[in-house]
């Protein structure tokens, strides 16, 4: 198709700011060349050199107060409120949105698509600068990884602290470093440490059990009915005081008594009151002195003393402390 070629120096205004000396090309079918003959688009701009310091730019947009609104570099970089893309898609203090569409991140490699958040302000040490959310395999030659979506951390002196979380492809969580490579989370919540709950504390130590819908609970547990709120563990220790105080050690900090060894001129022992929160819990005293051990308050059978050399095991209904003989 004949075109028509204008060979002349002409002053463009592009997008309220870019001077430059081009030829202009426009054939019969409509599209508009700027130094190119053959333009296949409606507009085909090349190679205009844009202004400051004469960095070569394909096009460059201001407003009418000569801030810059977008840039196109001659290496195919776009800057949006920059002149200086340092990517394909450069955002300078501005945010992007995509409305009834998807962003996605695509990478052919084991390490997969992945997300960066980096905060310049953690700048110190182990600091972890950087976070980014990799969706990673182990079907490519090179490093492999757990197939799963990784949480990777890496901190402002360059250290690469490798995965801190991972949620694998078949839904378990694995928390914790040692999940980075090929160790997998066999259970749907993993974790390589120590595990707390607020909602379980208290005083001293005691058993936790799940009741019928899955949710844990302080209990006795084991093989039948497991009673909730029972302090109650298997804990032994000893105590030379003249008072022994139930669930008390000999410095005054707070335990949960099982078996209680009293190696001194024990007269009195004070138990903790029956009550709902104890109920089914058993506790037993062992005299080894010749402390006569009255117990306050008393229990309700024949035992209401520990005599030297004896031991004496008790029961909580809920609402008193029962024995018998023999027990």
């Amino acid at each position: 198709m004949k075109q028509v070629i204008y060979r002349a120096s002409v002053l463009c205004f592009i997008g309220f700011g870019a001077l430059a000396s081009a030829q202009v090309t426009t054939p019969y079918d409509g599209n508009v060349g700027i130094n190119v003959e053959n333009p296949e688009a409606t507009l085909t701009v090349k190679s205009l050199q844009g202004r400051n310091n004469g960095t070569t730019r394909n096009l460059e947009l201001n407003n009418g107060d000569g801030n810059n609104l977008m840039t196109v570099l001659n290496n195919g970089f776009v800057g949006l409120g920059t002149r200086q893309p340092s990517v394909k898609l450069h955002v300078e203090k501005g945010s992007v949105l995509v409305t009834e569409g998807n962003f996605t991140s695509r990478v052919d490699s084991n390490e997969g698509g992945r997300l960066y958040l980096d905060n310049p302000k953690k700048s110190t040490g182990k600091e972890v600068k950087t976070w980014a959310i990799f969706n990673m395999t182990n079907t490519a030659t090179g490093a492999k990884y757990n197939p799963g979506l990784h949480f990777w951390a890496y901190a402002a002196d360059g250290t690469n602290l490798n995965t801190q979380m991972i949620i694998t492809d078949g839904g378990n969580v694995g928390i914790g470093s040692l999940y980075s490579n090929q160790k997998s989370p066999d259970e749907k919540l993993t974790v390589d440490g120590k595990i707390k709950t607020t909602s379980l504390a208290g005083t001293g130590d005691r058993p936790v059990y799940a009741d019928a819908n899955g949710v844990l609970k302080i209990g006795t547990g084991g093989g039948g009915a497991a009673t909730p709120e029972v302090g109650f563990t298997r804990n032994i220790r000893t105590d030379s005081r003249s008072t022994v105080v139930m669930d008390q050690n000999e410095d005054g900090t707070a335990t949960v008594d099982y078996f209680v060894r009293m190696t001194g001129i024990a007269n009195n022992i004070t138990f903790t009151p029956a009550s709902a929160s104890n109920k089914g819990r058993t506790v037993c005293f062992y005299n080894e002195k010749s402390g006569t051990g009255t117990i306050t308050p008393q229990p309700i059978g024949p035992v209401q003393t520990v005599q030297p050399s004896q031991v004496a095991c008790f029961i909580s209904d809920g609402t008193v402390w029962l024995n018998s003989n023999g027990y």
